[in-house]
């Protein structure tokens, strides 16, 4: 009896320990993800006006990760997209973001849409972010670089190193969502990957 007590131990040791370590892994993604990250997300986007069906590709996004400094793998941002002759000012689709990182998985809420997309089987290294965007039945890999970052020395290989100077260097925005420039109350829908 006492040895099966002393293997129970053994074994919920081990499990906390591994509970630990996760919680690290994700607060450590979390720290290599904060800044700016630009590139193609492969994003288009469907929009109806006046009973026509307009389809537009997104020529690039910019995604902005901030890290709550109280939680450590969650934090808020933005994400824009940004189109060429598109009927939305300035040419871009823009949504104020919250994300959490949970057990390797980037969970990313659109505030103004109201939709989630998951990040996984990514990488981050270096200055890149590639990985794969989920998003309902839609997947489709993508590839950003790193344009901004608080502190750029933690930047490399998961940022081990800690901050210097917490809100320092990165692009601050103020992002209100969208609205076409004719000041219809049309949504765009968003689409990842090719739209068949």
């Amino acid at each position: 009896m006492k040895k099966l007590m002393s293997i129970i131990s053994m074994l919920l040791l081990a499990l906390t320990a591994t509970t630990l370590v996760s919680c690290d892994d994700d607060s450590d993604i979390a720290m290599t993800l904060e800044g700016t990250w630009q590139g193609d997300m492969k994003v288009s986007t469907d929009y109806n006006y006046n009973g026509q069906h307009y389809h537009y590709q997104a020529l690039s996004s910019e995604i902005c990760f901030v890290q709550d400094p109280y939680t450590y793998s969650s934090g808020t941002g933005y994400w824009i997209d940004y189109y060429q002759n598109s009927p939305w000012r300035n040419n871009q689709v823009a949504n104020h973001i919250q994300w959490t990182v949970s057990n390797g998985v980037i969970n990313v809420y659109f505030v103004e849409e109201g939709t989630s997309v998951q990040i996984r089987d990514y990488r981050l290294y270096r200055g890149r972010f590639e990985g794969t965007i989920y998003y309902g039945n839609q997947t489709v890999d993508f590839s950003l670089v790193q344009v901004s970052s608080p502190n750029w020395n933690s930047y490399t290989d998961w940022g081990y190193d800690y901050y210097d100077d917490y809100y320092g260097g990165y692009a601050k925005k103020n992002v209100a969502g969208t609205r076409a420039k004719d000041d219809s109350t049309a949504k765009p829908v968003r689409h990842f990957g090719k739209v068949e």
